[in-house]
């Protein structure tokens, strides 16, 4: 099974708040695109941090990221299914100001802690699935 390398930006006061077992089921495949727009993950901080996702092609919902790039195209997205699971995690942070930029923090790998889109959706997904059990 092919390996695909989506992103996610996240707002969480500190990594120990990224909840890795509902990482969210929105994704973007370009890594700019991931920084530039965002999306919340518990309260709304200071602190961003890109999540750089390892996950099986498998887990790809192909008829939701059709829909999505359809209605959303800037946003570059990738949609996958829900539960599924991830194989690793690179944790970025995100600066801004004089010194800003992208500065790795660490690796989650799913052997050493379970790693999972979970059921976190936008709105949109939900509607886009009535009568599913999403």
């Amino acid at each position: 099974m092919a390996t695909k390398k989506l992103y996610r930006k996240v707002f969480v006061d500190c990594i120990e708040n990224i909840d890795f077992q509902n990482v969210g089921c929105h994704t973007s495949k370009n890594k700019n695109v991931a920084v530039e727009f965002s999306d919340v993950m518990g309260k709304k901080s200071q602190n961003s941090f890109l999540l750089e996702i390892f996950i099986d092609d498998a887990f790809v919902d192909r008829e939701a990221t059709n829909a999505s790039n359809r209605d959303y195209p800037k946003e570059k997205e990738c949609v996958l299914y829900p539960n599924s699971e991830i194989k690793k995690i690179d944790i970025w942070e995100i600066r801004s100001g004089k010194y800003g930029g992208l500065y790795f923090v660490e690796t989650k790998k799913s052997k050493d802690v379970e790693l999972s889109t979970g059921t976190r959706f936008d709105k949109w997904i939900t509607e886009f699935y009535i009568g599913e059990n999403y």
